[in-house]
């Protein structure tokens, strides 16, 4: 008899327990004792586990999917549950902290950038709202692809602000890099193309070069 079996034979009063004290497979008490304490350990064991999903600690998969999204912190492709949670508990933390030039920083480099922000209106007024976005190889993992980065640092910018991109990475670098290609250039050819002329393979912040941004 399961443990709630038990407990509720022993609430029951004494003539009802009888016959199951002396012949439990004879008694139709014990045996619907038996039952229904069995279904109800079942029970308690769903609502313990449904109860789990419910917390960022002990969620998984889809369920830690939904309260990501609730804490606007969406997972990663191939991200595993334990960093994806890590990340959520981090960004509770980080919210305080959101839209300021030291957290995009940080933010850029915990996903595996050499990384730079340079604040335009800090050499020209002209461009009060620009913030340009400078990214390399820093010879550690980088654990989004292109378009999560544009959605990371479009979440952790200042409202008023446009983020511009200088980005000198291979193009293999991301997952899904979207690239037009030029008439008439394969696409092997219109990389090297792009390599042999020092070209960033994304630079929106050349119109920025004659203020000499770092």
């Amino acid at each position: 008899m399961s443990a709630i079996g038990q407990y509720l034979w022993w609430l029951l009063p004494g003539f009802l327990r009888k016959k199951g004290a002396v012949d439990p497979a004879g008694s139709t008490t014990w045996n619907l004792v038996t039952i229904q304490g069995e279904t109800l350990d079942e029970s308690k064991g769903e609502i313990i586990a449904m109860r789990a999903q419910h917390a960022v600690e002990t969620a998984e998969g889809e369920h830690l999917d939904a309260l990501g999204e609730e804490r606007e912190t969406r997972r990663f492709e191939n991200e595993t549950d334990t960093a994806y949670r890590q990340r959520i508990f981090q960004a509770a933390a980080d919210k305080q902290k959101v839209g300021t030039k030291p957290h995009m920083l940080r933010m850029l480099q915990d996903l595996g950038f050499g990384a730079q922000v340079t604040e335009v209106w800090t050499i020209t007024r002209r461009y009060w709202a620009e913030f340009v976005v400078r990214l390399w190889d820093d010879g550690t993992p980088i654990t989004v692809t292109q378009d999560e980065l544009y959605r990371e640092v479009d979440r952790n910018r200042p409202a008023h602000a446009r983020a511009v991109y200088r980005i000198e990475l291979p193009l293999r670098t991301f997952d899904g890099w979207d690239f037009g290609l030029e008439e008439g250039l394969t696409f092997p050819e219109r990389i090297q193309t792009i390599r042999a002329t020092g070209d960033h393979l994304l630079d929106s912040a050349n119109r920025f070069d004659s203020w000499s941004t770092p």
